[in-house]
């Protein structure tokens, strides 16, 4: 799945993939009214057509979740974990995300 990219990021994603990862070409027939609103889309936003096409993709099927709703599930049923002071707990996170060491 893409990331978001600075230029386009409220409406569509960027590929890290270069050229040389899009092996795949498709083509499909559109009628006059689905393209105006890709075209529109395209013009609004600056993002080519099939960037877009690739975003409505990823949308509508997305990769593979197994693994993600694995940890989900996992963390769901794991036992009730302590918790510190919020505000603590909040700092503790904040620290460990700034320092480069870790």
């Amino acid at each position: 799945m893409g990331r978001p990219c600075p230029r386009h990021a409220l409406v569509c994603t960027c590929y890290g993939e270069s050229m040389a990862e899009l092996v795949r070409r498709l083509q499909i027939l559109l009628d006059d009214e689905r393209h105006a609103r890709l075209e529109r889309e395209a013009k609004r936003t600056g993002a080519p057509v099939a960037a877009l096409v690739r975003h409505a993709i990823d949308r509508v099927y997305p990769p593979d979740q197994s693994d993600r709703q694995a940890a989900v599930h996992r963390l769901l049923a794991a036992s009730p974990m302590p918790v510190e002071d919020w505000a603590v707990m909040k700092q503790q996170m904040r620290d460990e995300l700034s320092d480069p060491a870790s």
